[in-house]
């Protein structure tokens, strides 16, 4: 085990990682299912269930949806039952600074600073699109640039010495107005579409381009898949989103693109 973090805290393994995702998505999905809450794993932790029934290996958080009124009902009991002294529960409706929601084990800590401070699950809301192709373009284009504007108020943002220069503007009128304000109209812009009203759906307070953009019914009703021989919900087709998002999903990157989001590790706090 690897020692020497900030003032001799102790480094948390990646295997020890993997087991603190395991307990708090056990929790989440013991939670959903019995409250009758639509929710399925996605965009990486649905990868490594459907790669190898486990977690994929550089993999340092995970990933669980939830159609928009499931997510809030999920957020609202929550709060009114707090999953206890070991999780801590925060999001946009706490006024974090993203506009989607995190249960974290309290136990651990990053050192990069950020808007990961510990090891998370990621709850991200699914919302309505646009059914006209066009027009959902224009949409998910208006949301990846709030997308890419909340990111340069990110103190872990990284980028090439070109990159930086030429977004300089944008990156000072990003920092001007805050973090805050642009997961505000993230989340503005990802409600103008009723899910359960919409023929095509996808994450557009997170925006991961229209690549997501699929039928409701390709989500729900989900399917099951096993990670570490506990069954877990995932969209209904399941391949079709994965071969959407990664192409051959089933093909591991070369060892050199293996990268997590802890760019300097996670610590136990005591």
């Amino acid at each position: 085990m690897d020692e020497g973090g900030p003032r001799g805290l102790r480094m948390i393994s990646m295997a020890e990682v993997h087991d603190l995702l395991f307990d708090m998505l056990c929790m989440l999905s013991e939670r959903c299912e019995a409250d009758g809450l639509r929710y399925c794993l996605i965009s990486g932790t649905l990868l490594g269930a459907a790669r190898c029934g486990d977690f994929i290996p550089w993999d340092d958080d995970a990933d669980i949806a939830l159609p928009r009124p499931d997510y809030a009902r999920l957020l609202e009991r929550m709060r009114g039952s707090p999953p206890g002294e070991r999780w801590r529960l925060f999001g946009f409706e706490s006024g974090a600074p993203f506009s989607y929601a995190r249960l974290m084990d309290a136990r651990t800590r990053t050192v990069h600073g950020g808007f990961l401070p510990g090891v998370c699950v990621d709850i991200f809301p699914l919302d309505g699109l646009p059914a006209d192709e066009r027009r959902c373009a224009a949409f998910l284009r208006r949301a990846e640039g709030l997308r890419r504007m909340h990111e340069y108020c990110n103190p872990t943002w990284t980028a090439g010495l070109r990159e930086k220069l030429l977004a300089a503007p944008r990156i000072c009128r990003a920092r001007l107005r805050g973090a805050r304000c642009w997961a505000e109209r993230q989340d503005r812009l990802a409600r103008s579409f009723d899910f359960d009203a919409s023929e095509f759906v996808g994450g557009p307070c997170y925006c991961m381009g229209a690549r997501e953009r699929m039928r409701r019914e390709d989500y729900f009703p989900a399917a099951e898949l096993s990670l570490r021989g506990r069954s877990f919900r995932v969209p209904g087709r399941w391949d079709a989103y994965l071969r959407a998002m990664y192409g051959d999903y089933m093909t591991l990157p070369p060892e050199r693109e293996w990268r997590g989001h802890f760019t300097r590790g996670a610590f136990w706090r005591e």
